[in-house]
């Protein structure tokens, strides 16, 4: 008994529900009454309470139990386990309960086309009635019904959303994401990326870090955000320098009640489309010229390409490797200098500067290394170094890596890279180079006694001889220069 009681103290049950719904006639009932409806037990602790709702049940209890009568209109727990047989007696401990304590509980006085009340609790010792009978009695205190009780059947949960996985990179296309509540949503990059969450939409829109702070560091790779508690909108950007300007950014929308993440409507083609990183799961779609084409703060780089008449060249098989100055690049350029450029007399030295930007072949920037030269199709070199993170071109720094084309790579610079003052010839093309020969110069005029006299004046500016060193000088470049001149007359 003490033990018994010590048990009861220190675990005392949780409340718990059960119900009896499947009527059936008691085994020996011969009558004419069909019981239907639910009765819930409510367990808490040692006691049960019964609340019911029933129809098919003896008329007569609507005046009351019959007192005399034990059971008579009783609705009670019996010990037994099954409906088609005897259903023992009333459910209670008798070393814990004196008494049988179910005399008094009825369903009786209240009467409609249901009958639906609660009873008293009742005390019974026990703390789990799952499995035993529920008996319905009749005015004479016979068994007329019976049913089991069984737990109810939980309501389906809301499944746990799987993490939405989310491609981290330029140009995100939407750059709203909206996911069922407790969706965790997983940032995943290759390259120099990290994550920083900003307050609000103004901040995203404007690529304003002031208030905001670092998520995940571009080591990681990989960053999971968990779903808030309530529905609730987030805003993300990359914060490496350029990336936001680049549209690597995005808003995430947890919503209420859950549901699955609808596929937002197909955008028309766009940068997003075109410019896709290395980390992109989409195949390149355009080549060189096309993706520059559909870039706006490349502009003024195919102005300059279709001027040079380097496009045709530029959209061949390649594969070419540029690196692609932004039009702020070429605004900054000392003034007047692009305008010049653009002229037609110009274009041999437009053709130089451009092709000072294309290396033959297809070079990612995991492949590029401090201080490594590479030879450009203009024929001289570029130098490149790697400090803290940061790749430069020359003294152009690389402010978008890797965007991928379907004949090569482009590398976005801040900077026009200008070659040597003596640049060397353009090399012919070779396996692996431009698909089509760079456009030629045109052959510079021949020389004119005057242009030799005047260039003649230039140099001797700059040297220092005695006279009859410098008549001889100038005497024989004038025979040679008349020479030259008679003879391209004829």
């Amino acid at each position: 008994m003490a033990g018994r009681c010590w048990g009861l103290f220190l675990l005392p049950a949780a409340a718990a529900q059960l119900t009896a719904t499947d009527f059936v006639p008691y085994y020996n009932y011969e009558g004419d009454l069909a019981v239907a409806g639910t009765v819930t037990v409510t367990t808490d602790g040692t006691s049960q309470t019964l609340a019911y709702s029933l129809t098919g049940t003896e008329t007569a209890c609507a005046g009351g139990a019959n007192s005399s009568l034990a059971n008579s209109c009783g609705v009670h727990i019996h010990s037994g386990t099954a409906c088609d047989g005897d259903a023992g007696g009333h459910f209670y401990d008798d070393e814990l309960v004196a008494s049988d304590p179910w005399g008094s509980i009825t369903y009786a006085g209240q009467f409609g086309s249901t009958v639906s009340g609660t009873t008293a609790s009742v005390e019974t010792g026990y703390d789990d009635a799952e499995g035993r009978t529920l008996i319905i009695h009749g005015y004479d205190g016979g068994r007329i019904a019976c049913a089991l009780l069984t737990a109810p059947t939980p309501a389906p949960s809301s499944p746990t959303p799987a993490p939405y996985a989310l491609d981290w990179k330029f140009y995100m296309d939407p750059q709203e994401l909206s996911v069922a509540a407790g969706t965790t949503v997983t940032f995943s990059w290759s390259g120099t990326h990290n994550v920083w969450e900003v307050p609000d939409a103004a901040a995203l829109a404007n690529c304003d870090l002031s208030g905001g702070s670092e998520v995940a560091p571009s080591s990681v790779q990989t960053f999971d955000v968990a779903a808030p508690d309530a529905p609730k909108t987030k805003y993300y950007v990359c914060q490496e320098p350029g990336h936001c300007d680049a549209d690597q950014k995005i808003a995430i929308t947890w919503a209420a009640p859950v549901v699955a993440p609808t596929a937002a409507p197909t955008p028309r083609p766009s940068v997003a489309a075109t410019l896709a990183p290395t980390n992109s799961s989409d195949e390149p779609t355009q080549n060189i010229v096309e993706l520059a084409q559909a870039t706006d703060f490349l502009s003024t780089l195919v102005q300059a390409v279709v001027a040079a008449d380097l496009v045709e060249t530029l959209s061949g098989d390649g594969p070419f490797t540029v690196f692609a100055p932004t039009n702020d690049a070429f605004a900054a350029l000392p003034n007047g200098t692009l305008a010049s450029l653009l002229l037609p007399e110009n274009q041999p030295q437009l053709i130089a500067i451009l092709t000072y930007h294309v290396v033959p072949g297809k070079i990612m920037s995991t492949e590029l290394s401090d201080g490594q030269e590479a030879a450009t199709v203009q024929g001289d070199v570029v130098t490149i170094t790697i400090a803290d993170g940061t790749v430069k071109v020359n003294d152009a720094t690389v402010s978008i890596p890797d965007i991928e084309a379907t004949n090569g790579v482009v590398h976005v610079i801040d900077t026009v890279l200008i070659p040597p003052a003596t640049p060397a010839p353009t090399p012919a093309p070779i396996s692996g180079e431009f698909s089509s020969p760079v456009p030629t110069a045109a052959p510079a005029p021949a020389p004119t006694a005057e242009s030799v006299v005047i260039n003649s004046q230039l140099v001797l500016d700059q040297v220092t001889v005695d006279n009859e060193t410098l008549e001889s000088i100038v005497k024989t470049a004038l025979v040679a220069t008349l020479s030259y001149v008679t003879s391209t007359d004829q």
